[in-house]
């Protein structure tokens, strides 16, 4: 009865997760559409943006199936792995972010399935930004262990010390 109840739990987040990509796809498609007119010098109306998404609804359910799949994954992971699994799944999430940054655009306009969506969106980004955010990363790394070895034993040494002097 417990596996019953867990494949079910399963089976409603997985619903969710579907589902609520799927609106959020949605109308932030019809929002990029907006945003391309508007750039374009055209009128910009919620009804064209509307009927933009309702013109490729197909590609936004498959997108939102496939985007809701990677996120339900990385959740249950989550859920049943201890604290390094959860920095692992943290990480991978933020590479995820960073890969589909563009792929909304690309669904929109780019007439592709998911993973061509996922290799462009990385494709663009590598082209717009592929320096900048992997110097920021890197610094941001160096930051962060930085942190991790001065900083912190030296807020306990304060803390022993005087409370006002950490």
């Amino acid at each position: 009865m417990q596996q019953e109840n867990t494949a079910l739990n399963y089976a409603v987040l997985f619903a969710f997760y579907v589902i609520n990509y799927f609106i959020v796809i949605f109308f932030n498609i019809g929002l990029i559409h907006c945003t391309h007119l508007y750039f374009k010098g055209e009128q910009v109306s919620v009804r064209k943006g509307l009927q933009f998404s309702l013109s490729i609804i197909g590609r936004i359910f498959t997108w939102a199936l496939f985007a809701g799949t990677v996120g339900f994954i990385l959740k249950i992971i989550q859920q049943r792995s201890g604290i390094v699994g959860k920095i692992i799944t943290g990480l991978i999430g933020v590479v995820w972010s960073i890969a589909t940054f563009f792929v909304l655009p690309v669904i929109a306009y780019e007439n592709v399935g998911p993973i061509d969506a996922v290799k462009r969106s990385s494709q663009l980004m590598k082209e717009k930004w592929g320096e900048s955010l992997t110097s920021r990363f890197s610094f941001g790394l160096f930051q962060m262990l930085a942190i991790l070895l001065l900083g912190v034993p030296l807020f306990f040494l304060g803390s022993i010390i005087h409370p006002v002097v950490a």
